[in-house]
């Protein structure tokens, strides 16, 4: 017996939309970044490039959890065998400056943080495509209809939109 995932909804295309333009330039970690605080389950990494005034911390974490299915509607004659799952959480703290090219005496710090939070079950079916999968589709999700892309969803976001 071989199990495959089959994600619920399968989404209907949108036309003329291919895919969602997203270029993510990879983090350096041996380069760049440096522990800061490594425990069981949560580790932190500060980046050595960043301006001392203006630290920059990566998080990674994972917590445990006893029943991924608590607070779901979802009918126990179709759970897992196993209710357990975990918890992964990637976080991203930045100070960035802002200043003005004729204002030189202008200094502002502004304190940046994002954090992905994914909730998934413990089975041999749940791969690492799985959390990959719900990553795209929050993105995608941000992107709307995919016409104006990430950056035209997030401007909405930023002024308290969040319907199309």
């Amino acid at each position: 017996m071989t199990k495959s995932v089959n994600y619920g909804p399968n989404g209907t295309d949108v036309p003329a939309i291919g895919t969602i333009d997203l270029v993510v330039e990879p983090i350096n970690f041996t380069a760049d970044f440096l522990p800061l605080s490594l425990e069981a389950g949560a580790s932190i990494y500060t980046d050595s490039t960043a301006p001392v005034d203006r630290p920059s911390t990566l998080r990674f974490a994972t917590r445990d959890v006893a029943n991924v299915y608590a607070q779901t509607s979802i009918d126990p004659s179709v759970y897992l065998p196993s209710r357990k799952g975990r918890d992964i959480v990637v976080q991203v703290q930045e100070v960035i400056a802002i200043t003005d090219s004729v204002d030189t005496d202008l200094l502002y710090h502004v304190p940046i943080k994002g954090t992905l939070t994914l909730n998934m079950p413990l089975d041999e079916a749940i791969t690492a495509a799985v959390p990959v999968h719900v990553v795209h589709r929050l993105l995608a999700a941000i992107a709307r209809q995919g016409e104006d892309g990430i950056s035209v969803g997030m401007a909405a976001l930023l002024r308290g939109v969040t319907t199309k």
